[in-house]
């Protein structure tokens, strides 16, 4: 056997099983074997290149990538992309192969058609035999942009922006604004210093005498922002290094009585918090150890640059306050070191979360960011934590979403910059590269260059804690526009032990909750004793509130103590003494009392309807053929469908069961509703004239996303005429969520739900706890009156929109008439994001017109 074939034979035994192979099978093994030999050989390779990686690296020199079955690269000027005028310089360490240090390496397809690399044949000679084979070698390649110095490391991108709660504690200072890291002398920081330093001395008297403001010209002319995209142009104005697009942030200046200027009562200077009047204010300085203030967007970073005010009358109550101290010691004789009055008690920065609701005129409300602890967020990103959190996204997961954002951010200018690059060195070919070199933008939180900052779920956290601090009097105001027509009372004596003591004895008895429907605190105050009299201020407090608002009174009232407090809350509340007796009257006249409107009972009248439950195939015609008669005069059906929700033992869902119950709902003669329940749970195929009529064209069928209930009732028992028709797009499937949003019933058609219609149209509250894990299979009384109002309320739904106009439909000329009411709706955008009604009109006149000969108005 040859020596390139494969390993020596050692017995006979041996060499008669391989005469037995075929010449495949040794050809197969042949090729195994040189295949084992290369990737021997390749780790080797491997090993030597990746010293000589290190190695090149210590040098400061060009590291090349490790490739293998590629030929070694040349050294000759004269060959591959390098000509001898442009050869590069050479290192050399050890044994190593020499490096052209203005060359990177770069991956090479097997392709004939790439041709960067410095090609050069080599072969060597294998273990055994004289077969040549190729070596395992490195590749080097000319630069594809030369304009590029270095290489991007894999770096792993994480939130930077943390909370600190010990450290917060020990800041006493309102407006600390350093963040960690924001002392670096970055691209950032020097381009804020320099925008601060030249603000300054715009607005200061020397400047304004200049008349050489051309950074407020600027400012103003752009709604007192500086764009990144500005940024060179405003660093050569600047006198300073003019650095990579990329690495500028936007700036919004905020100067609230240079903005809007009024020198005569100066109605914008900023108010002190402490005093609340801006009467003895006036600028103080800009600050000279920071110079502005982070804010974090919903995908990058921008800087805010503000001064410092001065409240000059609190400066003179503070001076006075420490020479009363200071003649009180010394008239005691005591010796005290009272300090210098801090600064921080009568000046401010006009951003404070303090000022900004003292602007007149709302203007505080145009400053871009809520400042947080040594940054701030923009306020798109605090707006949406209210609605996110309440929907179960917690901070982290917030933090990870702005995370994503930032990053894709980032890598777009990373890409962008490349793109510039390689535009530039493609434009300036043949001419003489005299332009230098380009850095990468290198990484994300480089507080040097990029300097990208993400907020932690704990910095989230407690940004929104703040934020809804500063705006809890309009949360307490829209929580009293609720109302409450039911209170449920409660006093609490636990917290009240331990609030506050005075001399080891607690100084409150108890707290008082009164909460509304929807679990909204409408009272809240301490009591000395359990004596009704302490409750009188807040109740009236309460009663005036409702009066003020149009609201009506308390018609339901829960308490753990009925007997003791029934008398004091009756004579309190009227309202409730009369709910009290339009109770007792029914009573006395022995029907039932009527129900609440925002009661937790059934509030749906099962009585009115007439339900019948089928599960035989011969019971399912008879009914069906009976109720066809209705059907066809009426030309109205509601539908609606059951089935199991399929759940694994750690509770998530696993699937579906098939359609258990098909409700069908229609009016008979009388006009009474009928409802049709078949359960279908043990049904194969469905009887023909049940196929028959829900297939049936000419009447109208109506459900709360009855489509996809027509669809899986198709699917389940394999009904071609069902499964072979688009049920979405069908003409008389009227799903109602679609059909109440042309209405203006919904605004949203996708969430619309059967409950919401109820409240919307009819005013009742739907009992939708029987719809999720629910075992069909086993039939109860509740889940037969379940099944059966679902039904009747699809097709009562349909017959109340029906009688509203559809705002999807557009007049026509044949419509147009005087005196007929109409909807103004926008004239473009589908249903689904149509906006609501602007106005209802009333056409006065119609007037004719004439138009050129081939257009419509």
């Amino acid at each position: 056997m040859a020596g390139g074939a494969g390993r020596p034979i050692g017995s006979s035994d041996k060499d008669t099983r391989e005469r037995r192979q075929t010449s495949e099978q040794l050809q197969l093994q042949v090729a195994r074997t040189q295949a084992t030999k290369k990737k021997n050989a390749a780790k080797k390779s491997e090993t030597k290149l990746k010293d000589s990686h290190n190695r090149l690296r210590a040098n400061n020199a060009a590291v090349p990538h490790f490739f293998r079955n590629h030929p070694k690269p040349s050294t000759n000027p004269g060959q591959g992309d390098v000509s001898g005028s442009e050869a590069a310089e050479t290192v050399t360490t050890g044994d190593d192969p020499p490096v052209p240090t203005n060359t990177v390496v770069e991956s090479i397809n097997d392709s004939a058609a790439n041709n960067d690399c410095l090609a050069a044949d080599a072969t060597g000679t294998g273990e055994e035999g004289n077969d040549p084979v190729e070596e395992d070698v490195a590749v080097y390649v000319t630069i594809d942009n030369p304009l590029i110095t270095g290489g991007g490391q894999p770096v792993v991108i994480a939130a930077n922006l943390d909370f600190d709660e010990d450290e917060a504690r020990k800041t006493t200072a309102r407006d600390a604004d350093e963040y960690p890291g924001g002392n670096v002398s970055g691209v950032q920081q020097k381009f804020v210093e320099a925008v601060q330093k030249r603000l300054k001395f715009e607005v200061s008297k020397n400047g304004k005498a200049t008349k050489n403001t051309w950074l407020l010209d600027h400012l103003r002319l752009n709604g007192w922002w500086l764009r990144k995209l500005h940024g060179r142009w405003a660093a050569r104005k600047l006198g300073i290094k003019k650095e990579y697009e990329a690495y500028y942030r936007d700036i919004f200046v905020w100067l609230p009585d240079i903005m809007w200027e009024d020198k005569v009562n100066k109605t914008m200077m900023p108010c002190c918090p402490n005093c609340k009047t801006n009467s003895k204010v006036g600028p103080h300085c800009f600050r000279d150890n920071h110079f502005g203030r982070v804010i974090v967007g919903m995908d990058e970073t921008y800087f805010c640059i503000s001064r410092r005010y001065i409240c000059r009358e609190c400066k003179t109550v503070a001076q006075r306050a420490k020479k009363q101290v200071e003649q009180l010691a010394q008239a005691n004789h005591i010796i005290a070191d009272v300090g210098e009055v801090d600064e921080e008690r009568y000046t401010f920065m006009a951003w404070n979360n303090d000022v900004l609701p003292l602007y007149p005129y709302g203007r505080g409300e145009k400053f871009p960011a809520v400042l947080t602890w040594r940054a701030g967020l923009d306020k798109k990103v605090v707006r949406n934590m209210r609605p996110l959190y309440d929907g179960g996204f917690r901070p982290l997961a917030h933090s990870k979403l702005l995370l994503e954002m930032h990053t894709e951010k980032f890598v777009d200018e990373c890409l962008s910059h490349e793109n510039e690059t390689k535009a530039q060195r493609e434009s300036e070919l043949g001419k003489t590269m005299a332009t230098g070199t380009r850095d990468p933008l290198g990484d994300f939180g480089d507080e040097r260059k990029y300097c990208g900052l993400v907020p932690t779920g704990e910095y989230l956290e407690h940004a929104y804690k703040v934020y809804h601090a500063s705006i809890r009097t309009y949360l307490n105001k829209e929580v009293k526009k609720r109302g409450a027509d039911r209170l449920h009372w409660d006093v609490s004596y636990k917290e009240a032990k331990h609030l506050c003591q005075f001399r080891g004895r607690p100084v409150f008895k108890g707290l008082v909750t009164a909460l509304n429907a929807l679990g909204e605190v409408r009272m809240q105050f301490h009591v000395y004793t359990d004596s009704h009299e302490q409750m009188m201020a807040a109740l009236e407090a309460f009663k005036g509130t409702l009066t003020n608002l149009g609201l009506p009174g308390v018609k339901l009232f829960v308490t753990d103590n009925p007997v003791g407090d029934e008398k004091f809350f009756k004579e309190s509340l009227p309202s409730l003494q009369e709910q009290q007796q339009i109770f007792d009257e029914a009573l006395s006249s022995g029907s039932a009392p009527p129900i609440l409107q925002n009661s937790d009972e059934f509030s749906y009248d099962y009585s009115k309807l007439l339900v019948t439950v089928v599960a035989e195939t011969t019971e399912i015609e008879r009914v069906i053929n009976a109720m066809m008669d209705d059907v066809n005069k009426s030309k109205m059906i509601g539908l609606d469908a059951e089935w199991n929700i399929l759940r694994a033992s750690a509770g998530f869902q696993t699937g579906q069961s098939k359609v258990m119950t098909i409700q069908i709902a229609y009016r008979n003669s009388e006009g009474a509703i009928q409802v049709i329940i078949v359960r279908t749970e043990k049904l194969v195929s469905l009887p023909l004239p049940l196929i028959n009529l829900l297939c049936n064209d000419s009447i109208i069928i109506s459900g709360n996303k009855v489509s996809a209930d027509l669809k899986k009732i198709g699917k389940d028992f394999n009904i071609i005429r069902i499964k072979s028709l688009d049920q979405l797009t069908r003409s008389n499937v009227c799903n109602l969520g679609v059909y109440a949003r042309e209405r203006d019933v919904v605004q949203n058609a996708a969430v619309c739900s059967l409950e919401l219609l109820a409240d919307r149209l009819f005013n009742i509250k739907l009992d939708k706890s029987l719809q999720k894990d629910t075992d069909w299979t086993i039939w109860k009384e509740d889940k037969e009156k379940y099944a059966a109002i679902d039904a009747a309320l699809s097709l009562e739904s349909r017959e109340e929109l029906g009688k509203m106009s559809d705002l999807s439909r557009r007049f026509t000329i044949d419509d147009i008439a005087p005196g007929k009411t109409a909807d103004l709706v926008p004239l473009n955008g589908s249903v689904a994001n149509m906006a609501t009604r602007a106005a209802t009109v009333r056409i006065l006149d119609k007037v004719s017109l004439e138009w050129p000969e081939g257009i419509v108005p």
